[in-house]
């Protein structure tokens, strides 16, 4: 190789640096930054197990989200409206008794005649033999809503009878009992039935495998979502 002139020119001082042995010897030995902590967590199987069933809780969550108010037959609200009924019917058959009898029709007179009725029908109604107010009740079909009364009204007459001796002071005759047994089976399967047509509960009458709408979907899929 020929020498030239611009050979003798200076080179740049960065340049000069990073090729100098000091520079070099120094970057040689100096440490190498060590690496970057390994941040993954093993789960133990116990921990992954429970893991697993949280899923599996949240995803079933959200599909019995969707059905949880039709399988309960509305609740305590729709009982509630069963009991009122019911106790409207009996005050009803106490004020028709009275007025055929020219007794006056207050308040605290209608409750003193109906009292027995009220108290039979409601005890027999809510024990587990009469069931008027659970959730069979509640689902029944205007067929099923009459044999519930049926069932519960069986032992009511009888109980209501006593109910009333032992607050007037004496038995009525056997026609009574056929009357105002009756009168009260008419007009409890008449409630019942007709609430049943007219406006039944949620999921009264309604297959299993029964077509969602699009708003029981969307309830599905964010049920199921809120595990991720």
């Amino acid at each position: 190789m020929s020498w030239r002139p611009e050979m003798l020119r200076e080179r740049p001082a960065a340049t000069r640096e990073a090729t100098s042995p000091l520079f070099l010897l120094l970057n040689s030995s100096s440490p190498k930054p060590p690496p970057p902590p390994h941040t993954h967590t093993h789960l133990s199987t116990d921990q992954q197990l429970e893991r697993v069933e949280n899923l599996a809780s949240t995803a079933w969550g959200g599909v019995a989200q969707v059905d949880s108010g039709a399988a309960d037959g509305g609740g305590l609200p729709r009982s509630l409206l069963l009991a009122a009924g019911d106790g409207a019917c009996l005050l009803a058959f106490a004020a028709i008794g009275r007025a055929s009898h020219g007794e006056p029709l207050a308040a605290l007179d209608l409750l003193t005649t109906a009292g027995p009725f009220l108290v039979a029908w409601y005890g027999w109604g809510l024990s587990g033999w009469g069931g008027a107010f659970g959730r069979e009740a509640r689902l029944a079909s205007p067929g099923a809503a009459a044999a519930t009364v049926l069932r519960a009204w069986l032992p009511f007459v009888p109980t209501s009878q006593l109910l009333r001796a032992a607050s007037v002071g004496h038995v009525a005759d056997v026609a009574f009992w056929g009357i105002s047994g009756a009168v009260t089976l008419v007009f409890l399967v008449v409630w019942r039935s007709g609430l049943s047509a007219v406006a039944p509960a949620p999921g009264a009458g309604k297959r299993a495998d029964k077509k969602g709408n699009v708003l029981e979907f969307l309830s599905l899929i964010k049920g199921l979502t809120t595990r991720w």
